[in-house]
């Protein structure tokens, strides 16, 4: 199947103007619906580098080859389209998972082969993470909320909350629950990781965007009716400046 980017130009902004409206890519503007700020307090939340996000990932037996973390969404790969099942074909395996502006411009994930490519992207695109604040950034967070993550799809159920700086290398009885995610919009990205203590698979989030279904996101087995999805699959959450 062949897949076009599609430039949605100015639409973009006007959407994350009304913030109403949810990209074919799965992704929206954080709504405007303010919660109530909301640790979570079973496990302590610890401050975070950076090279906590671009440490290699090791294989694991959560990754074997049943278990490719292969989208329905068309994958933006050096500079090339694929879809799921082209993915799968060539074998791809892609650690890291973008969904950001860009992303929601042409419609598209963003994957990366390794965390050297990810971070020419990123630099590229003036959105390096840091895990210090910037003095305009600190400022801004007295008026805008942290990064959310919610129980349930569209931002229902039970929710914690995570500042900038900060992570959650276990989740202790949310372990495997987050279902939806609303991104920092005082910091630069959101990060789930697939397993606990910040291992496995990333996917991240940019600033000031949001998933309401993590089921959106895929992973593929051989057998169709066994794929599993990033809904209900996060172990350690990471925020960032």
């Amino acid at each position: 199947m062949t897949f076009k980017k599609k430039l949605l130009g100015t639409l973009v902004l006007a959407i994350s103007l009304a913030g109403s409206q949810t990209l074919a890519s799965g992704l929206e503007p954080v709504p405007e619906k303010e919660f109530e700020e909301l640790p979570l307090e079973e496990v302590e939340a610890q401050p975070v580098s950076v090279d906590l996000a671009f440490q290699r990932v090791e294989p694991s037996k959560e990754q074997s080859k049943e278990e490719e973390f292969l989208p329905d969404l068309p994958v933006l790969l050096d500079g090339k389209l694929y879809s799921a099942e082209e993915l799968e074909k060539a074998g791809v395996q892609l650690p890291h998972y973008v969904l950001d502006s860009n992303a929601a411009e042409q419609d598209v994930l963003l994957g990366f082969r390794d965390a050297e490519s990810l971070k020419v992207y990123l630099e590229k695109t003036g959105q390096m993470p840091s895990a210090e604040p910037q003095e305009r950034s600190a400022l801004l967070c007295w008026f805008r909320p942290p990064a959310y993550f919610y129980d349930g799809t569209y931002y229902t159920g039970s929710y914690f909350s995570l500042r900038p700086g900060f992570g959650h290398a276990n989740l202790g009885s949310w372990d495997n629950r987050i279902s939806s995610i609303r991104g920092t919009r005082c910091g630069s990205w959101t990060l789930l990781t697939e397993l606990p203590n910040y291992q496995g698979r990333r996917l991240w989030l940019g600033a000031s965007w949001a998933v309401p279904n993590l089921s959106a996101y895929r992973m593929y087995p051989y057998f169709w009716l066994f794929r599993q999805t990033w809904n209900n699959r996060a172990s350690s959450v990471m925020v960032f400046w």
